[in-house]
């Protein structure tokens, strides 16, 4: 994984950690097709039972990353 998505296996758990606090984690189009991969590295995990979704810093989500959408449509 990168360094916004975190992964970890603590049976019969596994946790996805967003890790872009500077920007209350906020989904980029990265982060997102990261965060997707996770889940399903996740799903193929036989001791994973459930997944634990977590953000680092002071807040969970923000949501999509409205800066980086803004600059998409602009181009």
């Amino acid at each position: 994984m990168s360094a916004t998505v975190e992964v970890k296996v603590h049976a019969p758990s596994g946790t996805i950690v967003l890790n872009r606090p500077d920007k209350r984690n906020a989904l980029s189009r990265s982060m997102l097709s990261e965060f997707m991969t996770a889940l399903s590295d996740l799903h193929q995990e036989a001791r994973v039972r459930s997944v634990i979704v977590t953000g680092s810093g002071s807040s969970f989500c923000a949501g999509l990353d409205l800066h980086e959408m803004h600059e998409t449509s602009q181009s």
